[in-house]
């Protein structure tokens, strides 16, 4: 295959591997550069919203058994980045049992390259132009350190059409593997990025901050902040929380 590069493996110990066998969450994110950093995708549903989301991958780690069904991936990746050589690690999958979390990923796993994360501002703008003089749903995190919660979240809020998800640095990483898991590939769907220190650094006029809702899921609880952070208790109608399905009730202001 043109750009594919298929590489047959029979240790784990093969220093092409160490994204998938030695390296931590905390060195894969590189904090000092996290515009070389990358991120491991793991489940062949996973992988696949990665790759439809135009992320570029570093290669792919796949047992005997999953290399048929994913191929038309890499190949995908290898039309839409000609320029990149993509290698596909294959091993038995007697071989992959070895690696910790096997049992969640059945032998399917990526590296893919971090995409840039959008300044806030420029974020908010972007999904207020792109609703079209609609009102917008922006989903705040803060303070959610639990990363199955966090990919819950992302889940759901793919499912209720939230236009794009704020969040906070007190938030663990939502493209954490276990996060990206649990999200089942949502958190490539849905838009997102990173946020100031705190809720009142966040930008104030968006270009139609009265179109935004903004709101904050802080240690399982849901509440609605203005621009300027300031709660917000006229107008209230009933939604739901959206972090996980404790059936928590919160309110949602209108103009």
């Amino acid at each position: 295959m043109p750009g594919v590069e298929i590489a047959h493996i029979d240790s784990l110990d093969d220093p092409r591997l160490e994204a998938y066998t030695k390296l931590t969450e905390r060195q894969l994110r590189s904090v000092l550069e996290p515009e070389k950093g990358i991120f491991i995708a793991e489940s062949g549903k996973v992988i696949e919203r990665a790759v439809e989301a135009g992320l570029v991958p570093v290669s792919f780690l796949l047992g005997e058994l999953w290399l048929d069904q994913l191929t038309p991936l890499p190949e995908k990746v290898a039309t839409d980045f000609p320029e990149i050589d993509i290698p596909v690690f294959v091993g038995e999958m007697a071989l992959l049992e070895q690696l910790t979390g096997f049992s969640v990923t059945r032998g399917a796993l990526a590296a893919f390259h971090r995409p840039p994360l959008a300044d806030a501002g420029a974020f908010l703008e972007g999904l207020v132009e792109r609703a079209s003089g609609r009102p917008i749903r922006a989903c705040v995190l803060e303070g959610i350190v639990d990363h199955s919660n966090v990919g819950a979240i992302f889940r759901s809020a793919a499912a209720l059409n939230v236009d794009g998800i704020l969040v906070s640095p007190t938030c663990v990483d939502p493209l954490y593997r276990r996060s990206a898991r649990v999200s089942m590939g949502t958190v490539f769907q849905v838009p997102w990025t990173r946020i100031g220190t705190e809720a009142r650094t966040w930008p104030r006029e968006p270009r139609g901050p009265a179109r935004c809702r903004l709101h904050v899921c802080r240690h399982g609880a849901l509440r609605r902040l203005d621009f300027l952070g300031r709660p917000s208790t006229s107008g209230h109608r009933t939604a739901r929380d959206i972090h996980g399905n404790r059936g928590r009730r919160a309110t949602e202001t209108h103009d």
